[in-house]
């Protein structure tokens, strides 16, 4: 699949702008959102494979690890609908720095709790996280649109989608073992943050670099004709049978 993506995405390289140039502000933004996702994908998955460690280390029940989990994706259920919204109104640029700040705070906490294995700074962290990092998928989908508008979505798509994947299977890999060192959570949380930190870089650097493309011309908004857009989220009478194919094909493959 990526494969073929990668083809693709070659193709419409060579269509868009020649080979004259190796490397041009499409590539730079691309590898500033992939290792933005990479990182939202890290802090969310790095208390997965600790589970027994956190329940011995922190003194709780398996009912209260498991609201550590739940504590980041139950308030995704709805933010990222909610956070689609207010990317439009607010803009691309205030809700990149909203959401990058937003998860990073989150992660400090995580940060500060798992050190000083103090549950409650945990669970809070773990909630005012995923008010951000989910919410930046939805900003990274509106940069790579802004930035691809007119092209071939795949190849972009495909690069962010294999980061977010190398970043889960690394983060499952890497924590147990990390956690062995010593035998305190302190250093895979410490590397969690440093991704955390690395991500929140990127994702301001990505908001300097469209600013930087817009002034300079190489992109700008593309305007909807009203019978082409939809105004309000509740019109579900407008939506396509595709989307409820994408819909329902998403929801069993995330629950199976």
């Amino acid at each position: 699949f990526f494969f073929f993506q990668a083809e693709d995405g070659i193709r419409d390289v060579e269509r868009s702008r020649g080979l004259g140039r190796c490397v041009q502000e499409t590539d730079i933004m691309l590898a500033l959102l992939s290792v933005l996702g990479a990182s939202v994908v890290i802090s969310c998955e790095q208390l997965l494979p600790l589970q027994q460690e956190l329940i011995k280390d922190l003194r709780i029940t398996n009912t209260q690890y498991t609201l550590l989990l739940a504590s980041y994706t139950i308030p995704n259920i709805f933010c990222p609908l909610l956070a689609g919204w207010v990317f439009d109104k607010l803009g691309r640029g205030t809700c990149l720095v909203a959401f990058c700040s937003l998860h990073f705070v989150g992660q400090t906490l995580v940060l500060f709790g798992g050190t000083a294995n103090n549950y409650t700074f945990l669970l809070v962290g773990r909630i005012i996280s995923a008010l951000g990092g989910e919410n930046l998928n939805v900003a990274i989908c509106g940069y790579l649109y802004f930035w691809y508008q007119g092209k071939d979505l795949g190849f972009p798509m495909a690069v962010v989608t294999l980061s977010d994947l190398l970043a889960s299977a690394l983060s499952y890999l890497a924590t147990p073992f990390l956690y062995n060192v010593n035998n305190q959570l302190s250093l895979p949380l410490w590397v969690g943050f440093l991704f955390c930190s690395l991500g929140f870089i990127c994702g301001l650097l990505s908001g300097v670099v469209t600013k930087y493309g817009e002034s300079k011309g190489l992109i700008k908004e593309q305007v909807f004709t009203q019978t082409a857009r939809i105004d309000s989220a509740f019109e579900i009478g407008n939506y396509k049978p595709v989307f409820w194919a994408s819909l329902l094909t998403a929801f069993f493959f995330y629950g199976t």
